[in-house]
């Protein structure tokens, strides 16, 4: 818990003082859960692949950006995807980085998982357009 609010204050407070609200108003409030929630699937796969590898974690997190990146080129996602892919790179790249700290700290393995999605789940679930 202590670890997933520090990921909140970590990613949201930046934002939200820096770029643009990051506080969940509106709809977006039932999107949170659901939106970290599907990062932490994504998260745990990744950890499952990576299987403790930090090179492996940041070539699965390289193929993610890449899919989305080429699926906005071709159509297949809104192109302002391509807007916020850096961003998306980046809050994946802060993961890895938390998740070789605390695997360096012998943490459970779903751990990264929950600290990732919150970080990387916040963001997109506030600041990303809805429609």
């Amino acid at each position: 818990m202590l670890l997933g609010g520090y990921a909140v204050l970590a990613v949201a407070l930046p934002i939200h003082l820096g770029l643009t609200s990051a506080l969940p108003v509106g709809a977006r409030w039932w999107l949170l859960p659901v939106v970290v929630a599907a990062c932490l699937v994504f998260l745990l796969g990744v950890e499952l692949v990576a299987a403790g590898r930090a090179g492996r974690h940041l070539l699965v997190a390289a193929v993610a950006v890449l899919a989305l990146t080429s699926s906005a080129l071709v159509g297949l996602a809104p192109g302002f995807v391509l807007l916020v892919v850096p961003l998306f790179a980046l809050l994946l790249g802060w993961q890895a980085v938390w998740a070789a700290v605390l695997r360096r700290h012998a943490a459970p393995r779903w751990l990264p998982a929950v600290v990732g999605a919150v970080l990387v789940g916040w963001p997109i679930a506030t600041t990303l357009p809805l429609t």
